[in-house]
């Protein structure tokens, strides 16, 4: 029995278990008539055909080449969610972490230096820290990242920048974003069902993960159901603050406030304008001592508010494809430089030779192999500087 069957039946039974799914499932997927195949395949007694590889792989979500590997296949750190599916949170997980590796693969051969680290340089330990100092550093964090006046509209970009992989799947109703500094980088997944400025807003909670991920990760093993939803709290206010910057918001306030009243399609204007909901809004006013506790709950509760917030947003709701634009463009840059073949930049992609050109053509790249495609990527050979600003003491808010 050879050393690389052995090692192929060891990382399809790591990968199955790490799925919770049964030799059953799995034997259904590649056409076996009962679980004895599996349990022969992970036992190392049957040789596994390539094509049966190939299809445990897509169901397991993880790379063909990572089940032929001799040493044993990584798939940590679990990822942390925002708020958990009911039904699919293991292979959201396992898609994320196999995109990150084709997203990192694609910048290697591209000499594009992975992700530094986040944190900041002035430690911080999140549970501990105050919700005052919390959002001092979500305003600082939204001027390291340099995203102006209006920090939702530049956020994506900002971080695909600095290579940090931002993906988007359907998690139904009851998900809702996770993220994980794996083996590969900084990566999260953002719920594409959810409107856009609830997106927005899971994507600068979960870059706080992503900020205190060396100070958490660590712990959270022996953390409660408590001091998670303690933790939780916090990435909210990190996220008002980066994403309404007190320097800027409170200004725009003032312009819309006549005799000290500041009425409802007021705050719906403001919420729209800084692309956040109307309620993290009011939350934000709340938490810097502009408006009590009470008009929050009192406007959230109208149901004439919640209509003319609706109405207001209709035309403004769009539905992102899964994968992000600069991983299309590096992934195909690749392709065109002979680094990857059509039919792995295809599986890459997430889609077949047939259905390629189409794919591209939604990101505006025609597919001419014979065209120089022309894109912003270090020469290879070149020292190149990483891309993620690193977080410097924290400052005072402006």
């Amino acid at each position: 029995m050879s050393d690389l069957r052995m090692a192929i039946a060891r990382n399809i039974r790591t990968a199955r278990k790490r799925l919770s799914m049964s030799q059953d499932d799995l034997a259904h997927v590649i056409g076996a008539k009962s679980s004895e195949t599996i349990s022969q395949i992970e036992k190392g007694e049957r040789e596994v055909k390539a094509w049966e590889l190939n299809r445990i792989a897509k169901r397991l979500h993880v790379d063909f080449y990572d089940l032929m590997s001799e040493q044993e296949a990584q798939f940590a750190p679990q990822p942390l969610w925002r708020k958990e599916p009911a039904a699919n949170k293991p292979e959201v997980e396992s898609w994320l972490l196999l995109r990150s590796k084709y997203y990192r693969h694609v910048m290697n051969l591209l000499h594009i230096c992975p992700a530094e680290p986040l944190a900041s340089k002035q430690q911080i330990e999140p549970l501990n820290a105050s919700f005052e100092t919390i959002s001092n550093l979500g305003e600082h964090v939204a001027r390291i990242l340099d995203l102006s006046e209006r920090p939702a509209r530049r956020l994506f970009d900002a971080l695909e920048a600095r290579c940090v992989m931002v993906f988007c799947a359907d998690l139904g109703s009851d998900g809702s974003a996770l993220s994980v500094w794996g083996h590969q980088g900084p990566a999260m997944v953002l719920n594409s069902s959810e409107p856009p400025w609830r997106r927005s807003f899971s994507c600068a909670h979960e870059l706080f993960h992503l900020v205190t991920w060396d100070n958490v990760e660590p712990l959270r093993s022996r953390l409660g159901a408590r001091q998670m939803q303690s933790l939780e709290t916090r990435a909210n206010t990190f996220a008002s603050a980066l994403l309404m910057p007190s320097g800027y918001l409170l200004p725009e306030l003032r312009g819309r406030v006549t005799d000290g009243q500041l009425i409802a399609a007021d705050v719906i204007s403001l919420a729209k304008d800084f692309g956040v909901s109307t309620a993290a809004l009011l939350w934000r006013l709340r938490n810097l001592g502009i408006i009590s506790q009470e008009i929050p709950e009192s406007l959230l509760s109208n149901p004439r508010f919640h209509q003319e917030d609706q109405v207001s947003r209709v035309g403004t709701w769009d539905t992102p494809h899964s994968l992000p634009r600069r991983f299309v463009e590096l992934s195909f840059a690749a392709y065109a430089r002979a680094l990857l073949s059509r039919a792995r930049l295809a599986e890459m992609l997430e889609t077949d030779l047939t259905g390629l050109p189409a794919l591209l053509a939604y990101y505006g790249i025609e597919l001419e192999p014979e065209l120089a495609y022309k894109t912003q990527i270090p020469d290879p050979g070149r020292q190149c500087d990483h891309r993620v600003a690193q977080i410097g003491p924290m400052v005072s808010p402006v």
